[in-house]
């Protein structure tokens, strides 16, 4: 078995979602799967039909995750993500919710609950926690722009530019 989540483990890191899908589901095939462990190659199965944009095949497996194991913050949080893509984001918020009391640093938790809120309209909260997005560590589209000088916190500009950088 762990050869085969391995294998499963690093299609998914290298982004081979059809693969990963593929060894996760073959993994789970096996009758005597202890519930955390089925709980993290389902999450895991979610991600990988997420990034194949299998919206109903992914949220299944991290309900599934979810029920087997429900201290898994990732499961959680993967199942936010699933609401939110549907725009329902008041559920997504509350899976992120339940996510960061399992884990507080959940980079992801905090980023995407970020984006929930900003379509919700609740703009001040949301800024607060898009910080979180420069912690995730695959979130190469998120880096922060790379310049010399001080990043604006919110003080007063009298006299002052303010650079605007799009990075989203």
């Amino acid at each position: 078995m762990s050869h085969l989540t391995a294998n499963a483990d690093n299609a998914l890191s290298r982004r081979d979602y059809h693969a990963a899908a593929a060894l996760y589901l073959k993994a789970l095939e096996r009758p005597s799967i202890r519930p955390y462990l089925r709980a993290a190659l389902l999450t895991n199965l979610g991600l990988a039909w997420q990034y194949l944009d299998e919206v109903e095949k992914a949220t299944a497996c991290f309900e599934d995750a979810v029920a087997a194991n429900p201290r898994l913050a990732s499961a959680r949080t993967g199942l936010g993500a699933m609401y939110a893509r549907r725009a329902r984001h008041a559920e997504a918020l509350e899976h992120y919710d339940q996510a960061l009391l399992l884990d507080a640093t959940s980079a992801t938790a905090h980023a995407n609950r970020a984006l929930s809120l900003e379509a919700l309209g609740q703009l001040e909260e949301a800024w607060k926690e898009s910080e979180w997005r420069y912690a995730i560590p695959t979130a190469t589209t998120f880096s922060p722009y790379r310049y010399t000088r001080p990043k604006w916190k919110g003080e007063p500009l009298q006299g002052r530019t303010l650079l605007v950088h799009r990075e989203q």
